[in-house]
């Protein structure tokens, strides 16, 4: 989240969930208006001032978002080796790692902090993970898996080109 804005494109600042799909949509999973193109092949970033909303913590609730994320990333490595490897089931407990029992953990002084959009990313990400560990630990379908975590991350794109976090 080091460096994410509003969810907006630059300039507009945050948005309300209406302006993000309606909120939960199909599936129980949100749908975000900010996608990224990293890696689509079809534009480049450019480079111009940062205009992502800042959200403002302790550096104790920032050192946990950032932990937080560096866990989806260990997540996110863990279940690509387990498909890349033919072992579709190895990727339920990588996935799980940071499913809904995670969010226990957060300090509840930070929760007012954080903009609902930001919440509901978080969430449902949370979410997401928990649906990869259950489609990996039941069928173990490697394209089914590979989709769920596309899709997932989508909300790292959609966080990262929306929010930055910086310490009060």
């Amino acid at each position: 989240m080091e460096g994410m804005n509003g969810m907006g494109m630059p300039g507009q600042g945050g948005m309300g969930m209406e302006g993000m799909g309606g909120g939960m949509g199909g599936g129980g999973h949100m749908h975000h208006p900010v996608q990224s193109t990293q890696g689509s092949g079809t534009t480049m970033p450019t480079p111009g001032p940062d205009k992502r909303q800042v959200i403002l913590l302790s550096e104790e609730e920032r050192n946990f978002v950032l932990t937080e994320m560096r866990n989806f990333l260990d997540s996110v490595q863990g279940i690509i080796g387990a498909v890349a490897e033919g072992k579709p089931k190895d990727a339920g407990p990588a996935a799980l790692r940071s499913g809904m029992h995670v969010m226990r953990n957060a300090p509840q002084s930070m929760m007012g902090k954080m903009p609902m959009e930001f919440r509901m990313l978080g969430m449902d990400t949370h979410q997401r993970f928990a649906a990869i560990a259950e489609e990996a630990s039941a069928m173990a379908d490697e394209k089914k898996i590979l989709k769920q975590l596309s899709e997932m991350l989508s909300n790292c794109g959609a966080c990262h080109q929306g929010y930055r976090i910086a310490v009060k």
